[in-house]
């Protein structure tokens, strides 16, 4: 079991399951997913299966590993030994960092090592990723939301579509992407408030999520 969750260990994941996927977008369509209140598993929603609470939030109970074939339409997907725990725990990882009120949230990118071409890249597949993950959970009221969130989910729909523009000027490349991973998190975060957690104020408080790992 991993200590932590982070881009190159879902790339290698990715790479033993044989999925054409980048760690970006399949980590921009859990958290989508998440945010739209999508199903985690065939038999209760989101919505039905919140019963657990951190920080004053109310998250999901535990969701099982075949989140991965929903957010991907890869629904025969076969996970081998030791891969449902993983991925189990990977989607408990961000689901926690979601609801955190400190905002210790971040999107699954590639880090500096990277060349900057591979990183805007990723930025522009995590956005597209979110995209249809929100589609998947079965987002529709978008009318519903707050006009800064549905200006920020159109921003978000202008990154995922548009090929990120670079320059000979290397530093203003670095600060740009650096603000733009930043403002794609800012609005999951907000859409997250503002469309999973709807159903959960209405709900009692109950216990606190148990200690799990973290994704640096």
């Amino acid at each position: 079991m991993q200590d932590s969750y982070d881009y190159e260990w879902l790339s290698d994941l990715l790479n033993e399951l044989n999925l054409s996927v980048s760690a970006a977008h399949v980590h921009g369509s859990l958290v989508g997913y998440v945010c739209a209140g999508g199903e985690m598993h065939a038999r209760a929603t989101l919505d039905e299966a919140l019963s657990q609470e951190h920080d004053g939030i109310v998250a999901p109970s535990t969701p099982v590993a075949h989140w991965i074939a929903i957010v991907l339409d890869e629904h025969d997907l076969e996970l081998p030994d030791g891969t449902e725990s993983e991925l189990d725990g990977f989607a408990q990882a961000t689901i926690k960092l979601l609801a955190q009120a400190e905002m210790r949230f971040e999107l699954l990118l590639p880090d500096d090592l990277h060349d900057l071409s591979e990183r805007s890249d990723a930025l522009t597949q995590w956005c597209s990723g979110f995209l249809g993950g929100l589609g998947l959970g079965g987002f529709n009221q978008e009318k519903k939301l707050s006009k800064e969130a549905r200006e920020g989910l159109r921003d978000l729909e202008r990154i995922a579509r548009t090929e990120i523009e670079l320059d000979d000027d290397a530093e203003g490349n670095e600060t740009a992407l650096m603000e733009l991973a930043e403002f794609a998190k800012i609005t999951a975060l907000m859409l997250y408030l503002e469309i999973a957690t709807t159903a959960a104020q209405a709900r009692p408080k109950k216990a606190a999520l148990p200690a799990h790992k973290t994704l640096q």
